[in-house]
């Protein structure tokens, strides 16, 4: 099944589970779950006791309807967000005024548009350069929620979790393989550095200041003082794992606290039990579902780290925004047991 895009997430949650529309006058009930006020009322009607929820089924004795404004705020929004490619910019027949080609490409780096010919020059060979098509669609999705974050200053988490995805929908995933010299002796790297299993019995391995001697652990081989990344992780076979980002200087021969205090921000699972693992106590977490596949993103600058599901792209778990302090950040994996994790392309 194709993975959902960040409109059709955005419709999705924005829509009513009895009618499938976007919400009008969207209203809460009991349970929590929200409907569309008239849809609800039908639902109900004639009904004196024994209220049932049309999504969950949980009852109550008596009707109870909230009206809910967040919800309202972002069904306007899925109403009027239209994501057709710019086409009067597209269509402009602008030159290079050094080379006189069309501007057809976006530099990222420079925060301007370049011609082919840009593209190839020294100047630009190691900036980050997309078609103006995707970055055009990029700046009005952007665009479109700063303007609603600016009307809707009280902003409850629904929008958060539809932020972000819109922001790392566009990121290039990063491409990772595992380092083996930081490798925990107990942790078996297949050929390529893409496959990690944990074993009983410890390697014989050269020894270096670098290598994780008391926590099966090791790090993604690239790390980061800058920009904004993604990696995927699949789930080959469960047991107790943690994947997540760590700081350069995190102690490797030592006993570690895994939480951000101590420079390590990840989702753990162990015994069907997944955790954000947040200080000073872990964050426990309820999934719609067993995630096979794992999106990681870091964005540096704002100190995020957000999980999702990389099928479904439903965010799992996201870290309060921290401060990384100019330190580098790394990837960061730990398994044992009978879990198995896969790097993925």
């Amino acid at each position: 099944m194709a993975a959902r895009t960040p409109v059709e997430i955005l419709r999705d949650e924005a829509c009513c589970s009895i009618c499938l529309e976007i919400f009008q006058n969207p209203v809460s009930i009991h349970c929590g779950h929200s409907f569309c006020q008239s849809c609800i009322t039908r639902s109900w009607e004639g009904l004196t006791t024994n209220f049932s929820c049309p999504q969950c089924g949980h009852t109550l004795s008596h009707k109870t309807l909230r009206p809910n404004r967040e919800l309202a705020n972002i069904s306007e929004a899925a109403k009027s967000l239209n994501l057709q490619q710019d086409r009067d910019v597209e269509g402009r027949e602008n030159l290079c005024e050094k080379h006189h080609e069309p501007l057809k490409l976006f530099c990222k780096d420079e925060e301007r548009l370049i011609c082919l010919v840009c593209d190839r020059s020294k100047v630009h060979r190691d900036h980050s350069v997309v078609p103006m098509g995707e970055a055009s669609q990029e700046y009005k999705l952007e665009k479109k929620f700063s303007d609603f974050t600016e009307k809707n200053p009280d902003i409850n988490e629904l929008l958060e979790k539809f932020q972000d995805v819109l922001k790392f929908e566009f990121l290039l995933t990063t491409q990772m393989t595992l380092d083996p010299e930081t490798a925990h002796p107990r942790l078996y790297l297949s050929q390529d550095c893409k496959h990690m299993r944990w074993e009983g019995r410890k390697q014989d391995l050269p020894s270096n200041h670098r290598r994780f001697k008391v926590r099966p652990c090791v790090l993604g081989s690239r790390g980061f003082t800058s920009g904004c990344h993604h990696w995927d992780v699949e789930i080959c076979r469960e047991g107790l794992w943690a994947i997540g980002v760590v700081k350069e200087l995190v102690p490797r021969g030592l006993w570690v606290f895994l939480n951000p205090n101590e420079g390590v921000w990840a989702l753990r699972h162990n015994r069907n039990e997944y955790l954000g693992l947040t200080s000073p106590n872990v964050t426990r977490l309820t999934l719609r579902s067993v995630p096979k596949r794992i999106r990681i993103c870091l964005d540096y600058e704002k100190g995020r780290v957000v999980f999702f599901d990389a099928e479904s792209k439903e965010r799992i778990f996201a870290f309060p925004p921290a401060s990384f302090q100019g330190e580098r950040v790394f990837p960061w994996f730990m398994l044992r047991g009978d879990a198995q994790l896969k790097l993925l392309p």
